[in-house]
């Protein structure tokens, strides 16, 4: 799968969270903190999904897809 530059800087934000604040487990919700803007393209490829309704221009919380965690 082709990432742009910007989704592989979100990629490894993602591993370091998941490594550092969720013991190493991917189904962990809450991974990524982030604008629903920044991530769209993650969502569209299918790596993340929103835990809640997402919101324009506040943060949301994001986890991985079965291909996301497959993917990291």
């Amino acid at each position: 799968m082709k990432l742009t530059i910007t989704e592989s800087i979100q990629i490894d934000e993602i591993k370091r969270r998941i490594a550092e604040f969720k013991n190493g487990n991917k189904k962990a919700p809450m991974i990524f903190l982030g604008y629903s803007t920044e991530v769209k393209g993650l969502i569209k490829k299918g790596i993340l999904k929103p835990d809640y309704k997402e919101a324009k221009r506040v943060l949301n919380w994001y986890s991985l897809t079965e291909l996301g965690q497959q993917t990291i």
